[in-house]
């Protein structure tokens, strides 16, 4: 894990109170929307849809942009090792929804999505300097055994929608640890869990993290944070809202949430809402924001249930796997 330095760059009270205080009132009713106090937009990207024959110039005009972009470099050459899965993995409407049908914008996150995607999974070779064949991402494909039992661990999943019909992703992050799996293979499990959100009709997610006993010195990991937030920034999928879980109070989220907030930057900072106290007092305001008794008692229950709870969702994925290549 990364160590926490205590001169890291931080966000003080006063910095977000003006952050808060500087928002129009539009911007307020749309934070209220993204959170799920209020009915949320299911559209990612805005309302409006082209033509089809729009969509497909687009296409095009991405796909020329992806030739030309110095960025775009990994895209490319992922493409001529494996056509077949690039093609398949690279759902080019989605990623022009996601970015409003803005065709540079869409290109420069197929480009992200590709460099962190070869990055991720070759860091699983013995050799740097070895080829790395690039295969589906799926449970049966890009995910080694040793993965495939990590993720069984119900450590990361999908639970059941919220109300508002955008996916919930569970993250436990004080039940990963060094002792569990190492970084490289953590972020291999939560780049596929994302991964399923993207080809979803509705890409928008609500994270709930779960910070109960979090210590500085075994679950601090700011290449970890840094590497999963720039994931969200590359799929063709939206975090609505963050909710961050401990316990009845902690001094070490509070020498820890500074740091965190700077490093979500403003957009997601003042999506970003901090539950604290009994399980009772977080239940009851998470159902606040559109959540449902599935979506609190993983932070009830614990690791058992979870992994029950993981093995529902393992088990529709293979489902959705086997009708994909059924389809192909």
């Amino acid at each position: 894990m990364s160590a926490f330095s205590f001169t890291a760059p931080y966000i003080t009270e006063e910095e977000e109170l003006a952050e808060r205080e500087a928002l129009t009132e539009e911007e307020r009713k749309q934070i209220r929307r993204d959170i799920g106090l209020e009915p949320s937009n299911t559209v990612a990207g805005g309302p409006s849809v082209p033509t089809a024959q729009i969509v497909v110039e687009k296409i095009q005009q991405v796909q020329e942009q992806l030739e030309q972009l110095s960025e775009a470099e990994k895209y490319r050459q992922a493409l001529a090792a494996a056509p077949v899965v690039v093609t398949a993995e690279t759902d080019f409407q989605a990623f022009l929804r996601l970015e409003a049908w803005d065709v540079k914008r869409a290109a420069q996150r197929v480009a992200r999505y590709w460099s962190l995607r070869t990055e991720i999974f070759a860091s699983s070779k013995e050799s740097s300097s070895a080829p790395c064949e690039i295969l589906p991402l799926t449970l049966q494909g890009a995910l080694t055994a040793e993965e495939r039992a990590l993720l069984s661990l119900g450590l990361v999943f999908l639970l059941p929608d919220d109300r508002h019909g955008r996916a919930v992703m569970y993250f436990d992050r004080t039940r990963f640890t060094l002792r569990v799996g190492t970084r490289e293979a953590f972020l291999r499990v939560l780049l596929y869990v994302l991964y399923t959100i993207s080809y979803r009709n509705n890409p928008q997610f609500v994270l709930l993290l779960n910070v109960k006993g979090f210590d500085l010195y075994k679950h601090f990991d700011r290449t970890l944070l840094k590497k999963l937030l720039k994931l969200i920034e590359a799929l063709p999928i939206e975090l609505k809202c963050l909710h961050m879980c401990g316990g009845p109070g902690s001094s070490v989220m509070s020498i820890v949430l500074p740091v965190f907030k700077f490093m979500f930057g403003p957009h997601l900072r003042l999506r970003t809402q901090i539950q604290s106290g009994s399980d009772y007092e977080i239940s009851e305001r998470l159902k606040e924001f559109g959540l449902d008794d599935c979506h609190c008692l993983p932070f009830i229950r614990g690791a058992i249930y979870n992994q029950e709870q993981c093995a529902d969702f393992l088990k529709e994925q293979r489902r959705k796997e086997r009708a994909r290549r059924g389809g192909e």
